[in-house]
């Protein structure tokens, strides 16, 4: 088969695929939405999680608390508290996991970030567009591990849709932002990339647990 049989081909395959694409319009069926992408990633991230609820369900099912009395403080008083006397063992596979839940979601706002930007009729090398996330605004002092909000960064945006990205931002919540999940999404998704991702497991102590009196009270 010579190039031109073969550019022959590519042509008709080509035209079958913008007649097809024409006829689905025309007749009222549904086509891709440009969206499509960045919700099968939510969807996704959205089954994983499901899935790691259920291990870590399996995990902890069947392990047994016991009620341990502890010594007498001075006050007179004892405490209590609830211990598990089994192994809790850790799954490497929990770390993968949630490096890929990571994943989806940044990437499913980064695929929004490129169809917002798509709407502009400017020219735009989208290999260079992301969803921004910043902690610090515009005030903050410069550093290399300190990257600011600047207006620059909503530019390929129209600039109601860069609005509403700029509201979105860390560094407008309490606390400056750290615990905002824009930001812990970023920090998770970052240290996946460099490092497997730690997963602990933790004793919760309620600080004002119950005591009781081991003195027996006088009768008067």
């Amino acid at each position: 088969m010579d190039s031109s049989t073969d550019i022959r081909l590519y042509a008709v395959t080509l035209l079958a695929a913008v007649i097809y694409l024409w006829l689905a319009w025309k007749e009222g069926n549904s086509v891709a939405h440009p969206l499509d992408g960045a919700v099968a990633k939510l969807n996704r991230a959205r089954e994983q999680i499901d899935e790691l609820n259920q291990s870590f369900s399996a995990a902890i099912e069947g392990r047994t608390s016991r009620l341990v009395v502890g010594e007498p403080l001075q006050t007179g008083f004892r405490t209590l508290r609830l211990a598990s006397g089994q192994a809790f063992v850790l799954s490497l596979g929990w770390s993968a996991v949630i490096g890929e839940i990571a994943l989806d979601l940044r990437s499913g706002l980064d695929l929004l970030a490129c169809e917002l930007v798509l709407l502009k009729p400017d020219l735009v090398n989208l290999r260079d567009i992301s969803f921004p996330i910043r902690i610090f605004d515009a005030k903050a002092r410069a550093g290399p591990r300190k990257p600011r909000w600047h207006a620059g960064l909503v530019t390929p945006f129209k600039r109601e849709h860069g609005a509403q990205i700029k509201r979105l931002q860390p560094y407008h919540r309490t606390k400056g932002g750290r615990r905002n999940p824009l930001w812990l999404l970023q920090e998770l998704n970052n240290a996946d990339k460099h490092r497997a991702i730690q997963t602990t497991a933790v004793t919760m102590r309620d600080t004002s647990h119950p005591r009781f009196n081991s003195r027996p009270r006088r009768r008067s």
